[in-house]
C-alpha cells in the first residue's frame, strides 16, 4: 500500500484559495471604482462641460494642452476684438482656430470616455475570471477532501485486517506448540455443594438499583421538567428576568355552577372574597407607586390573549371607585371589546364614535351602579383601529378624561397581537403589564418589555394572574395564610384540619418511579430464574391512597388555595437599626396593633410608613422572616391601650386613605 500525504496538497490548496481570494479582492474593489466612474459619466453624458469637470479627463495631459492653447488662442482673440472687426481676416483666423481646438477637446474628451467604458468592461471581465477561477479551486479542495476521507477508511480496513492476520498466524502456530505437548491428569480438588440459599435473584441488591435508578430518574425528570418550564411564576422571576416592579397577584377563580354572578365583577359582588383583597392590595400598591408622580391614565395590557387584562382593569376601577376616585374605564379593545357586556350596557356609541366626529365625549359616557363609575364602550368596530387611536383626536379625548376624572383605566389588546397598545402606552401616563402566571413564557413578556421601553413609556409594574395557590410551589401559601386566616367575621374563619405543601406532593412522581422500577427489576429477575412469580397486581394491593380536599372560599368564586402548616419558631435575622422598624413594644399594656399591609419591597413600605407618620398615626414596620427564607414587612399601627381606641383609628385610616386594615391583639409573648 502506497502512503499519501495530504498534509502538502491541503497547504498548496490552501495558498492557492488565499491568492484567489486576495486577487478577487482587489478585481472587484477595481471594477466598483470603474463602474462608479462609468455610471457617473453615463449619467452626465448629455452634459458635455461637466463631463469636461471630471478628473479623469481634467488629469489628461493632451486636454491640459489643448485647453492651455484655447485659453491663449481665446485671450488673443479678445484683445485683437478691440482693435479689428469680426470680419477682420485675423478674427477670421482666430475663430477658425478657436472653432477646431474645441473640436478637437470634444473628440479627446470621448476618447477618454470610450476609455472609461472599456476600462470598467475589462474589470468586470476580469472579476468574473477570477471568481469561476476560485469556485473551481473550491471544488477542486472539497474533491480532495472526499479523496482523502475515502482514503482513510481504505487505510483503516488495511490497518484492521493487518491485525487481525497477525493474530490468527500467533494462534496457528500456539495451537501446533500445543499439539506437541502432553496433556496433564486432571484431578478433583473441590466437589460442588448444592447452595443453601438460591444464587440468583439477589433481591437485596436488585431493589437498592431499582430505588437508586429510580431516585435518579425522578430527580433528573424533576429538574429537567423546571428547566424546560420559561414562565413567570414569583416575584422573584420578575424581578430577576424583567427588572420591573411587582404590583401583585390573583389567585385562579373558579366559577361554580351556582354562580349567579358575572365573575369579573368579583370585588364587587364579593367585596370580601379573597380575590377581591388581592386586587385592593393591588391598588394600593399602585397608588403609592405613583404618590409623587399623579398618573391618572393608566393602560392595561399583556404581551397575548387571555392573561385577564379586562378582568383586572374592571375590579381595579371598581375598587378605585369604592374609595371615593372618580374613575372612568374606556374600551380601547376596537377589536374585541369585552367590557360593555359585562356591565349590561349599550356598545353604541362608544370610543370610536367620538374619534370619528360622530358623538360628543359626554354623550357616550354611560353610567354603572357605582355612582363614581363610568364606563365609555367601544362602539362601531372601525376598519383601521390603529390610525383611530394615533389621532389628535384621541390624544385630546385623553386629556379631557384626565381633567374630568381622577383615572381613567384604558383595555387594550395584546402588545404582540396589534399595534394599538405601544400606541396608547405612548399616549397614557403609565402601564401595567398583566401577565398569567406559570401560562405565559419569559420571550413575549420581554418582547413587550423591549417594545414598551423603546416608546419611552413608564411601565408601573407587573400583575401575576391566575396563581394556583393548591400547587404550593412557592411561598404564596405563607403570604396567603397570613392575610387572610383572620378573614371578615366568623362566617369566613375555617378552623380545622388544613391541607399543607409538603415534600410528600413534591416527591410523589420520584416515589411512584422508585417503586414502578424496583417492582418491575424484581419481576424481571424473578420470571427469569423462574422464582416467586408474583403478579404486578398483588404487589400493588395493600397500598392504599389518602386523598384530601383543600377548603374553598365560601364565594359563588372559588378559589384555589391551599393552607399552611402551623408556623415554626425560627430564628429572625439580625435587623438593622431604623425608627422604623421595631420588634416588639416595651409597653405589655397596650394589646391592640391595626395591621395595614405587607410588602416584600422595603421602599414600598418605607413611603407607607412614612405617609402615615406625617399625617400623625403610630405607623411603624417589623420584619418577617418565613420558614422557606423570604423576608417580609409588615406595616402595623400602634399599639393602643383598648380597642374602642384601635378601632377609632383604624375606621379613620380606612376613610381617609382607602386602605383596607385589620385589628390584632398584640402577641405579649
Amino acid at each position: 500500500m502506497v502512503s499519501i500525504d495530504f498534509a502538502e496538497s491541503h497547504n498548496i490548496r490552501v495558498q492557492r484559495l488565499n491568492e484567489l481570494n486576495t486577487a478577487l479582492m482587489e478585481a472587484k474593489t477595481k471594477r466598483i471604482e470603474k463602474e462608479n466612474l462609468y455610471r457617473e459619466l453615463k449619467r452626465i453624458s448629455d452634459q458635455p462641460e461637466m463631463i469636461e469637470s471630471m478628473p479623469a479627463v481634467v488629469a489628461n495631459p493632451l486636454i491640459q494642452q489643448l485647453k492651455a492653447e484655447y485659453i491663449k488662442i481665446k485671450a488673443d482673440y479678445s484683445k485683437l476684438s478691440q482693435r479689428y472687426g469680426p470680419e477682420h481676416p485675423k478674427m477670421i483666423r482666430l475663430r477658425s482656430e478657436i472653432k477646431e481646438l474645441k473640436a478637437k477637446i470634444a473628440s479627446e474628451v470621448k476618447k477618454i470616455a470610450r476609455s472609461i467604458e472599456t476600462e470598467y468592461r475589462v474589470a468586470k471581465k476580469q472579476e468574473e475570471a477570477l471568481n469561476k477561477a476560485l469556485e473551481e479551486e473550491k471544488k477542486k479542495a472539497l474533491a480532495l477532501s472526499e479523496k482523502e476521507i475515502q482514503y482513510n477508511v481504505l487505510k483503516r480496513e488495511v490497518e484492521i485486517n493487518r491485525a487481525l492476520y497477525e493474530s490468527l498466524l500467533k494462534r496457528a502456530k500456539e495451537t501446533n506448540i500445543t499439539e506437541d505437548l502432553q496433556v496433564s491428569n486432571v484431578s478433583i480438588v473441590d466437589p460442588a455443594r448444592i447452595p443453601d440459599v438460591p444464587f440468583k435473584p439477589k433481591k437485596g441488591l436488585n431493589i437498592l438499583l431499582a430505588t437508586i435508578v429510580g431516585l435518579t430518574m425522578g430527580i433528573g425528570l424533576a429538574f429537567f421538567l423546571e428547566y424546560l418550564d420559561d414562565t413567570i411564576k414569583t416575584p422573584e422571576e420578575v424581578e430577576r428576568y424583567l427588572k420591573i416592579p411587582f404590583l401583585g397577584y390573583i389567585g385562579r377563580v373558579i366559577i361554580a355552577k351556582d354562580n349567579p354572578y358575572n365573575p369579573d365583577l368579583v370585588v364587587l359582588k364579593e367585596p370580601k372574597s379573597h380575590i377581591a383583597e388581592m386586587l385592593r392590595n393591588i391598588r394600593t400598591n399602585i397608588l403609592f407607586s405613583t404618590s409623587n408622580f399623579p398618573r391618572k391614565a393608566i393602560l392595561v395590557t399583556s404581551s397575548t390573549q387571555g392573561e385577564g387584562k379586562t378582568f383586572l382593569t374592571i375590579n381595579l376601577a371598581i375598587s378605585l371607585a369604592q374609595m371615593g376616585k372618580r374613575v372612568v374605564v374606556v374600551d380601547t379593545d376596537l377589536r374585541k371589546p369585552r367590557i360593555h357586556p359585562i356591565f349590561g350596557l349599550k356598545k353604541h356609541p362608544g370610543l370610536t364614535d367620538v374619534l370619528t366626529g360622530n358623538h360628543s365625549l359626554e354623550s357616550v359616557i354611560q353610567d354603572t351602579k357605582l355612582e363614581n363609575l363610568k364606563i365609555i364602550p367601544c362602539g362601531t368596530i372601525p376598519p383601521d383601529p390603529a390610525e383611530l387611536l394615533s389621532s389628535e383626536v384621541m390624544k385630546g379625548l385623553i386629556d379631557k378624561l384626565k381633567e374630568q376624572f381622577n383615572f381613567a383605566l384604558f383595555d387594550s389588546p395584546p402588545v404582540m397581537s396589534v399595534t394599538d397598545p405601544t400606541i396608547l402606552a405612548n399616549l397614557a401616563d403609565g402601564v401595567i403589564i398583566v401577565i398569567k402566571g406559570g401560562e405565559t413564557p419569559r420571550p413575549p413578556i420581554q418582547r413587550t418589555l423591549q417594545q414598551l421601553s423603546e416608546l419611552d413609556t413608564k411601565v408601573l409594574g407587573v400583575v401575576l394572574n391566575g396563581i394556583d395557590f393548591q400547587k404550593g410551589k412557592y411561598y404564596y401559601h405563607y403570604y396567603y395564610k397570613y392575610h387572610y386566616d383572620y378573614g371578615y367575621g366568623e362566617k369566613e374563619v375555617k378552623k380545622g384540619k388544613n391541607k399543607k405543601f409538603s415534600i410528600k406532593s413534591a416527591l410523589l412522581p420520584i416515589f411512584l418511579i422508585v417503586g414502578v422500577t424496583s417492582l418491575f427489576l424484581l419481576g424481571v429477575f424473578t420470571f427469569y430464574h423462574g422464582k416467586e412469580k408474583k403478579s404486578l397486581g398483588d404487589t400493588l394491593s395493600s397500598e392504599q391512597v389518602i386523598e384530601t380536599e383543600s377548603p374553598l372560599v365560601k364565594t359563588p368564586f372559588k378559589v384555589e388555595k391551599e393552607a399552611l402548616p402551623k408556623r415554626k419558631k425560627t430564628a429572625q435575622k439580625k435587623t438593622p437599626k431604623n425608627e422604623n422598624y421595631i420588634i416588639k413594644t416595651k409597653n405589655p399594656q397596650k394589646k391592640f396593633i391595626i395591621y395595614v399591609a405587607s410588602f416584600k419591597n422595603k421602599t414600598l413600605a418605607d413611603a407607607l410608613i412614612t405617609t402615615l407618620k406625617n399625617k400623625g398615626y403610630s405607623a411603624y414596620g417589623s420584619w418577617v422572616h418565613l420558614p422557606q427564607g423570604d423576608d417580609w414587612i409588615r406595616v402595623k399601627i400602634g399599639p393602643f391601650f383598648t380597642k374602642e381606641e384601635a378601632e377609632k383609628i383604624r375606621n379613620q385610616i380606612e376613610k381617609q386613605e382607602g386602605i383596607s386594615t385589620r385589628l390584632v391583639l398584640k402577641d405579649t409573648r
